[in-house]
């Protein structure tokens, strides 16, 4: 099932994910190689921020 139908599928039958981040995943049109290493770099960039590992 293509990443868009499976989000739609989901927030539609009145799904509320737990987590913000996972609500993120609704904004996203394709989940592509690029869109993967650009969210994977910005939410390790949180993590580090959040831990204060710089």
């Amino acid at each position: 099932m293509p990443e868009t139908i499976k989000a739609a599928e989901y927030f539609q039958r009145g799904g509320v994910a737990p987590f913000a981040l996972t609500t993120q995943v609704i904004n996203e049109k394709e989940w592509t190689p690029a869109v993967l290493e650009r969210r994977q770099k910005e939410l390790i960039d949180k993590l580090k921020a959040e831990w204060r590992l710089d």
